[in-house]
């Protein structure tokens, strides 16, 4: 019985037992980003995350035709609000109307 174990996608038209890394889609070998929390921030402004450490995180955005967006949805659509975080808290800076809005903290450290 083989020591190596773990999870492999590889690629349409690939055999996963034999495929190059480049021919994966996925392998738990591969160093990925995993979600430590996700926090609904709607209708906060600074939320304690509790990970004693500034995480990498990512901002989700609701536009106003209710698909999910990276970072801010354009500004002719009147919404603006900046994300940050420290090892701490996360604060959200609100200039405009509250739409759905969370932020996905990953369990590595956003200096490493």
């Amino acid at each position: 019985m083989s020591d190596v174990y773990g999870i492999k996608v590889s690629r349409q038209g690939h055999d996963v037992k034999s495929a190059a890394d480049t021919n994966l889609s996925f392998s738990s070998e591969f160093n990925t980003l995993k979600i430590a929390k996700i926090i609904d921030m709607t209708t906060e402004t600074e939320v304690a995350h509790g990970l004693g450490y500034i995480p990498t995180f990512v901002f989700l955005r609701c536009n106003k035709a209710g698909e999910y967006m990276m970072g801010n949805p354009p500004y002719t659509e009147g919404m603006l609000s900046s994300v940050y975080v420290d090892g701490t808290n996360i604060y959200k800076l609100v200039a405009a109307a509250s739409v759905a809005a969370y932020v996905v903290l990953f369990s590595d450290k956003l200096d490493e």
